[in-house]
């Protein structure tokens, strides 16, 4: 099991889709129209198991578990580096996950 894990706060879609998945409240509010608002939640994020396919990935920096850049599809998670995922995974600094994104229940 991985220990790549944490808390945050994302914007809940009418589809039930999850975007702008950020460690704040705040920052989920500052990247929203304020119609938006409302719709902010709490989620969990965790690696997804070999078993399980999700549209989420992000970016966990070496020797972190909680993973930034989350995206929900690979191309959107890929285009976050210039010189290409590949030059900065072999960089040592750190590796691309696919994520599972849940609603917490407050």
């Amino acid at each position: 099991m991985s220990d790549v894990h944490a808390e945050m706060f994302a914007v809940r879609e009418e589809s039930g889709r999850f975007t702008r998945v950020f460690g704040s409240r705040v920052q989920v509010a500052m990247s929203t129209f304020r119609r938006e608002h409302q719709n902010i939640v709490k989620v969990i994020v965790r690696e997804a198991r070999e078993d399980e396919q999700s549209p989420y990935w992000g970016w966990v920096e070496s020797g972190s578990t909680k993973p930034t850049m989350i995206w929900p599809s690979k191309i959107q998670s890929d285009m976050c580096f210039p010189y290409g995922l590949k030059a900065a995974e072999e960089a040592g600094k750190g590796r691309q996950v696919n994520l599972v994104v849940e609603e917490l229940q407050e």
